[in-house]
C-alpha cells in the first residue's frame, strides 16, 4: 500500500496520509496488520475500528477495538463448538438407521431415578402380558427406552427400543397408547 500511495500523482496531503496510513498500512498494537483487513468484520466491530482510525495515537480505542476482537473471538469459537456437536450429532444413527436425537441431561430428572425404575416396571408388565422374550429366551437383563427420544406424534403409538444386555439382541415394539395407559392404571 506504501508503493500504492506513493505512485499516486498527486502526493496525499497530511491528513489524508494520516487516514491512508490509519486504514492501510501495518498498525503496531495488531500484530503487523493492517485495519482493512477487519473489513469482513466491520458490521460488528464499526466503532472500534473507526475509533482507531480517527485516533491512531489514543491506546484507549485501540484497547477497545482489542476487547471487541477478544469478545468476537470467544463468540466464534463458542458457536464453532456448538455447529460442530450439532454436526457430529447429525451423523449419529441409532441401530436400525433412524438420526439419533440429541437429549440435554436434566439434572431434576437424574434426582429422581424411580421414574426410569417406573417406566422400566411398566414396560416389564407389558412384555409379560404380550409373552414377548429376546430371541435367545431370556426374559431378563434388558433395558427399554422410548423411540426417537419419546417424540411422536399426538395419540400415535408408542414406539420402545428393547436392548437385551446378555446376548445383545435388540427391538422395537410398538404399543397403543391405550395399551400403555391402561398397563400404566392397572399398576397402580
Amino acid at each position: 500500500m506504501r508503493a500504492f500511495a506513493a505512485s499516486l500523482a498527486e502526493p496525499l496531503n497530511p491528513d489524508e496520509r494520516r487516514l491512508f496510513d490509519a486504514t492501510y498500512a501495518w498498525q503496531d498494537g495488531f500484530g503487523g496488520l493492517p485495519l482493512v483487513l477487519l473489513r469482513d468484520r466491520f458490521e460488528w466491530l464499526r466503532e472500534g475500528v473507526l475509533g482507531v482510525r480517527d485516533s491512531p495515537a489514543d491506546s484507549a480505542g485501540a484497547g477497545a477495538l482489542l476487547r471487541l476482537l477478544e469478545y468476537y473471538g470467544t463468540m466464534v469459537r463458542t458457536r464453532r463448538r456448538g455447529d460442530t456437536s450439532k454436526k457430529a450429532a447429525g451423523k449419529s444413527r441409532t441401530n436400525d438407521g433412524r438420526p439419533a436425537a440429541i437429549l440435554v441431561f436434566d439434572d431434576t430428572r437424574a434426582a429422581r431415578p424411580d421414574r426410569r425404575d417406573r417406566f422400566q416396571e411398566l414396560v416389564a408388565e407389558l412384555l409379560d402380558r404380550r409373552g414377548v422374550s429376546c430371541p435367545c429366551g431370556t426374559t431378563s437383563g434388558w433395558h427399554a427406552n422410548l423411540s426417537d427420544g419419546g417424540n411422536r406424534s399426538p395419540n400415535g403409538p408408542v414406539l420402545v427400543d428393547i436392548y437385551y444386555e446378555g446376548c445383545d439382541h435388540s427391538l422395537t415394539l410398538e404399543f397403543s397408547e391405550a395399551e400403555f395407559r391402561s398397563t400404566l392404571g392397572a399398576s397402580e
